[in-house]
């Protein structure tokens, strides 16, 4: 006989989907009668007990749950909900990047500056801050892309993807590696036999790709180009004339911009020195602050709404994850979600 635990989730809106998941803004109440906002990420693949894809999670998401940031998104727990494993944040709303890349064109300088000195920061957060043990947490993300950075109202920005990799942690998986913010050291380690533990500095290269893109409304390189393994000219040669596409009121920032690309990833800044320098350029630029320009482009493009999702206008009961985990509920079929 099924038990639940008290809490239950009425999820409203589907406002992301991607190969690996869906995202629902949702209602959680608790056995008490509180109620509060929160998104529910519901993973694509079928995670069932104690399997290695929901260690790998469960390691993934204590790693990114330990890292307090603004530009972070909050991680809270992992609840079973309808059979379904879901990870609980605090509820986050706006629009990517990437939309807002493609919908609007490049971005003015100022905002984009501000974007970079917070993004770097918590790059910064997530290598350097010190846990309990006292040790700085050298946590890379690894696979850093501008769908993955939310821009909501009221200047928030956050990275809402939890894929922080500690040493020792899961590597990534490049068998297809089409993002187009891929470091050469990640690409290079494809063709070896040892795995690829990304380093803070292949975000630092992902995080210029970003900042480049949002000021030029094109990428760097074309996704999947980094991973025909370029020689080191050949790769200095598409950073520059991903430079050159910049608006020319961007050149104060080329400096910065060049060392975050480096193909060499000594030669790539720390993310404080990213943030220092950012910081700096900022105080020298006129335009919009980061709240008047998300409030702007959030109300251009709109509100995010994925259609057809399984999920939508459903209400949820949490079940005891620990009886979950022993085999105590029967197996659901594989999930049904949408690619």
């Amino acid at each position: 006989m099924r038990r639940f635990t008290g809490r239950k989730a009425h999820l409203h809106t589907c406002v992301h989907r991607s190969p690996a998941s869906e995202v629902y803004l949702s209602t959680l109440l608790t056995s008490s009668g509180v109620s509060r906002e929160v998104a529910l990420k519901f993973f694509t693949h079928h995670l069932r007990p104690r399997s290695l894809e929901l260690e790998q999670v469960r390691q993934e998401v204590g790693h990114w749950a330990r890292v307090r940031h603004a530009a972070l998104v909050s991680v809270e727990d992992l609840l079973i909900l309808g059979d379904e494993v879901a990870l609980l944040t605090d509820a986050h709303d706006g629009v990517d990047l990437s939309t807002i890349i493609a919908k609007l064109g490049p971005q003015p300088l100022a905002p984009v500056l501000s974007l970079l000195t917070l993004l770097a920061d918590a790059l910064d957060a997530c290598w350097n801050d010190r846990g309990r043990s006292g040790e700085p947490h050298r946590w890379a993300h690894g696979q850093l892309r501008a769908r993955q950075i939310l821009v909501g109202p009221h200047g928030r920005v956050a990275f809402t993807s939890f894929g922080v990799h500690p040493p020792g942690g899961r590597s990534l998986d490049l068998r297809h590696p089409a993002w187009p913010t891929l470091a050469p050291e990640l690409a290079m380690r494809r063709t070896t036999d040892e795995p690829p533990a990304p380093h803070i500095s292949s975000d630092i290269y992902a995080l210029g790709c970003i900042i480049v893109e949002a000021l030029s409304g094109a990428p760097v390189q074309e996704a999947g180009w980094v991973a025909s393994l370029p020689s080191e000219a050949d790769h200095r040669a598409v950073v520059e004339a991903a430079l050159d596409r910049m608006p020319r009121g961007a050149a104060r920032l080329r400096d910065l911009l060049s060392s975050m690309l480096s193909f060499q990833p000594a030669g790539r800044p720390a993310p404080n020195q990213v943030r220092q320098a950012a910081r700096s350029l900022r105080a020298g630029v006129t335009g919009p602050g980061l709240a008047a320009w998300s409030e702007r482009v959030v109300a251009d493009i709109g509100p995010r709404t994925i259609p057809d999702a399984r999920f939508t206008g459903v209400t949820l009961f949490e079940e005891p994850f620990a009886e979950w985990l022993a085999g105590g509920l029967s197996p659901s079929p594989p999930s049904t979600l949408h690619a």
